[in-house]
Formats: structure tokens, C-alpha cells, sequence
């Protein structure tokens, strides 16, 4: 079941309507002074993207003979969301209007998107404001959290930030995943999937996992909207890695990637590991990951060290 089967209409959003169709609007602003052209613009983005991903077919519709584009007209998204043409064009050009719960909720359904992308769009929308404690600051890092990422043997541990950068690992994922031999502007999981060396240079199947990473980034974005730090890994990685470009512009949006991994190390050979992740309670903004080894595959991790 998705977001949008589950989502009721609030009597808060229901204070005006307009005259394109049955679109209740929110009078009070969703956006933030800082963040409304970037999260109106991802947004109209992100629903043409999935538009052109669904086929008139899949929802019931006449194709209507040859169509330039893939995908739905804006105005059989209008129809199946029962909203007015213009306004969802409107939606899409990233104006200042405010899309109520139901309203997204109806297009989310038209739309088919996954529960992650619907919570995307409502994110985007200023309808989800909760991202797990992230602020702008970089996070305070307790004795004990170093401790316990130190202590995962033999597993290999390594704590990340809401912007995906490395705070702290231990010996084991240094050994595996070369966080150390890394310059400190580049200890980022997301730039370390796609440098030549490193995290995504021994991780087999990269592209699948590489797809996912990026599908999950897309999600955080939303959440991260104004943090200059996030907003610079992003410029770097579209303008220096064109893989991750191209994956960007596939619009997905995911919220777990796959938890099992296998790295093949030049020196102890293939290393397969369940990864778990975690969320300090006593620090939500950051994440902990650990690379739980496989029978057979421990000994060759602790052969690293």
C-alpha cells in the first residue's frame, strides 16, 4: 500500500479552492524564503520525469495514436488526478502554488509512484518537515559513538552525516573501503562511489549499487534543501562524474539500498557482508553502517589489518 491509498484529506488544507478543478490550496506558504525556487523546481522536474515513465496503457487510457514524448499528456495526469489541466501545468513549471495532502496524494496515485517517491513529492511540497534531526551544522561526535564504531570487529563500521560525509570508521572498513588514503575533501560515501579508487572501485556490481545510492541521494535532497554543503557535493558530483549525472536524471528515489554487498579486494579477494544500518538516538542526523562479514568471508576481512 502507498502514501497515497493511505493519506486522508486535513481539514487545515481545505481552506480555499480554485476554479481549475478540484484542487484545494493551502493559504499559508509551504516554502521557506530560502528554499522555495529549489524545491519548485525539483518538484515540477521530478513529476514530469515520472510522467514520462507511465504509459497511457497502464492506467486505463487510449495511447491515441503516436505520441512525441513517452509517457502521459498533462492533461490525462490532470484527468486521473481530477485537478485542472492548467494548474498541474503550473505545478510542473515550478509557480508559487500550494498543493494540498490530497491533492498530491491524488496525483502520487495517477502517477503510480512508490511510497518513497510520494514521500519525495510531499517532501518537495513543505508537507514533510521531520529529516531525522538533520541541521546545517556539522554533528557533535560522542566518545562512545567513536567507541562503538571501533568496537565492530570483525565487522567494518563507518558513521556518515545527513550530507553522506565520513565522520569516523574503523581500522576494518579503512582497510576495505581506503576511507584513509582518500584526501579529506574527497571522505564523502556518495564522491567515493564513483572515484577511481575506493569504496566504489572494490564493490562489485557497481552499477546497480551505484543506481541505488544515487536514488537515495535524490530522496535526501529534499530534506537537505539549503544546506550549502549538500548543495556542493551535488554541483561537484553533476559536473565531474557524468555517470552520476546520468543517473540523476533518471529522477528515481529510493530510501534503502540493497543490504546485501560483496567487495572484491586486490589482496583478499572477494568479501561478502549484510550491511545494517543504524541511527544513534542520541544523534539522529547521523547514520551508522556496518558491514556485517559473511561465513568465510570474516577471516578474509581480518586478514586486511
Amino acid at each position: 500500500m502507498s502514501w497515497a491509498e493511505t493519506i486522508r484529506p486535513n481539514p487545515r488544507h481545505e481552506e480555499g479552492r480554485t476554479d481549475t478543478g478540484t484542487v484545494s490550496t493551502r493559504t499559508e506558504p509551504a516554502f521557506d524564503d530560502v528554499a522555495d525556487d529549489y524545491r519548485r523546481s525539483e518538484l515540477g522536474d521530478f513529476l514530469r520525469i515520472r510522467r514520462g515513465k507511465v504509459h497511457p496503457e497502464d492506467v486505463g487510457m487510449p495511447s491515441g495514436g503516436p505520441r512525441r514524448t513517452p509517457g502521459l499528456r498533462r492533461e490525462e495526469v490532470a484527468v486521473l488526478a481530477a485537478v485542472g489541466v492548467t494548474w498541474y501545468t503550473w505545478l510542473e513549471q515550478g509557480r508559487p502554488i500550494n498543493p494540498s495532502e490530497e491533492v498530491l496524494a491524488s496525483i502520487a496515485r495517477a502517477l503510480q509512484l512508490s511510497n518513497d517517491e510520494t514521500d519525495h513529492v510531499f517532501i518537495l511540497a513543505g508537507l514533510r518537515r521531520e529529516v531525522h534531526g538533520h541541521t546545517a551544522r556539522r554533528p557533535h561526535v560522542s566518545d562512545m559513538l567513536r567507541r562503538l564504531v571501533e568496537q565492530q570487529r570483525p565487522a567494518a563500521a563507518f558513521l556518515m552525516d545527513a550530507r553522506w560525509d565520513l565522520v569516523c570508521w574503523n581500522d576494518l572498513a579503512g582497510a576495505l573501503l581506503g576511507f584513509g588514503r582518500a584526501a579529506p575533501a574527497d571522505r564523502n560515501v556518495a564522491w567515493l562511489m564513483f572515484a577511481d579508487t575506493g569504496y566504489g572501485a572494490v564493490l562489485d556490481d557497481r552499477d546497480r549499487h551505484a543506481r541505488g545510492l544515487v536514488a537515495q541521494l535524490r530522496l535526501a535532497s529534499g530534506r537537505l534543501v539549503g544546506d550549502d554543503g549538500f548543495d556542493q557535493l551535488l554541483t561537484r558530483l553533476r559536473k565531474e562524474q557524468p555517470e552520476f549525472e546520468r543517473l540523476w536524471n533518471l529522477g528515481e528515489v529510493k530510501c534503502r539500498m540493497d543490504t546485501e554487498k560483496t567487495f572484491v579486494h586486490p589482496e583478499a579477494g572477494p568479501i561478502e557482508v549484510d550491511e545494517a544500518v543504524l541511527r544513534p538516538s542520541s544523534a539522529p542526523d547521523l547514520q551508522l553502517t556496518i558491514l556485517v562479514p559473511r561465513p568465510g568471508s570474516d577471516e578474509r576481512l581480518v586478514s586486511l589489518l
